[in-house]
């Protein structure tokens, strides 16, 4: 007897099912570009997009800020009753401590750098920083009064408290009292006007005490966008980073004569592209695996969970969105993206979320200046995985 086509299920598995529309990064992507991305999106039943505008925002508060090829006001309106017609929540992204090259390249802010001569890192106990970050987080959220959440970033922030001025406070609170303290402030005042906060999750992943810092309303953007599978062989321990380890490592034995015949090849080529071998557990360190060992699954060292800090911010009373990638860490093959690293990538974050459970679901990024066309298949295969 042949079996009839499954029905599509008439629930979504996930609540959140979303992709990131990075004006900043696509710095070609005009307007009706955008749109036509998006409708791509509704028609895979997606619901979210996560915008991201950088230097090309219409700021008014701070006009010395906006790109040559900057948004005018009238775009963001189109944008927002667009995304209104087609049935996407907007969740608008401002960053608030690093990848603001674009505010600290300006000679007038260049006191407020973490890092002499580095653009990229805003000092969090500069006096002069917090109020500079609300205004910009303020005009944002004034151009998006419908949203009901906001993401405030604070992803690669990792080298905060370095200077001077930080260091009688890092003595004090640590490094994840530090970032917690500035991000928390910012999130209370997210919700202050009305709206749930969101951030990016590896620095807390680096420094978990940040997250004592943060009101639980807040939403742990977790992202990760080297694993392909599930279990996995790859972890990235960005604490254990922070003490010494790789960024990203596999267990030796992975080496042995034979060992990789067990993973497919998209497993092998990020083992060999991105992770280090080491001589796990021990390399990960004692403080690494007391935070998070036993997120690792039952076949660690040789086997990891993916995504294993999923299960970790909730534990710790966050809800948690994950994202993969349609675009990014520069991974291409003949001039191309490596399409099959980044759609192993997105399937394993839809795979982990629905089996979670408890994940509120998954947007998929999209970084580099790239042709916006090559993002339709990677919003089409995230639509269809998250459903």
């Amino acid at each position: 007897m042949i079996e009839s086509p499954r029905e599509p299920a008439s629930t979504p598995s996930l609540s959140v099912r979303g992709f990131h529309l990075n004006f900043e990064s696509y710095q070609r992507m005009r307007v009706d570009e955008a749109v036509r991305l998006m409708e791509v999106a509704a028609s895979v039943r997606m619901n979210v997009l996560l915008v991201e505008y950088g230097p090309r925002f219409p700021f008014e508060s701070h006009p010395y800020l906006r790109a040559a090829n900057a948004l005018t006001v009238a775009d963001v309106e189109r944008l927002l009753a667009e995304a209104a017609r087609l049935g996407l929540e907007v969740i608008p992204l401002q960053q608030s401590i690093a990848h603001l090259e674009y505010v600290l390249r300006h000679e007038q802010h260049a006191g407020l750098r973490e890092r002499a001569g580095r653009d990229n890192l805003l000092c969090p106990t500069h006096p002069d920083v917090m109020p500079l970050v609300k205004s910009l987080v303020q005009e944002v959220m004034s151009r998006h009064p419908k949203a009901t959440r906001f993401h405030l970033g604070g992803d690669e922030a990792r080298k905060v408290g370095q200077c001077s001025r930080c260091e009688p406070r890092r003595r004090q609170l640590s490094v994840g009292g530090i970032y917690g303290g500035h991000m928390g402030d910012l999130a209370r005042m997210v919700l202050d006007n009305g709206r749930r906060p969101i951030i990016w999750d590896d620095t807390p992943c680096a420094f978990p005490d940040a997250l004592d810092y943060l009101p639980r309303e807040t939403i742990i953007n977790y992202w990760d966008y080297i694993v392909v599978a599930d279990p996995t062989p790859v972890l990235i321990p960005r604490m254990a980073h922070i003490d010494g380890a790789p960024r990203v490592v596999h267990d030796w034995r992975w080496m042995l004569p034979g060992r990789r015949k067990a993973v497919s090849e998209v497993q092998r080529d990020v083992m060999k592209n991105y992770s280090h071998a080491a001589r796990l557990p021990g390399a990960l360190g004692k403080r690494y695996l007391a935070e998070f060992g036993k997120y690792l699954g039952y076949a660690f060292p040789r086997w990891v969970r993916a995504l294993p800090y999923l299960e970790y911010y909730q534990d710790r009373g966050f809800d948690v969105i994950t994202s993969p990638t349609a675009m990014g860490n520069g991974d291409m093959v003949d001039g191309r993206p490596n399409i099959a690293r980044l759609e192993a990538n997105i399937t394993t974050h839809a795979k982990r979320c629905k089996e979670n459970g408890r994940a509120l679901g998954m947007i998929t990024t999209a970084w580099y200046n790239m042709p916006p066309e090559l993002l339709v298949d990677r919003i089409t295969l995230s639509g269809r995985s998250t459903w």
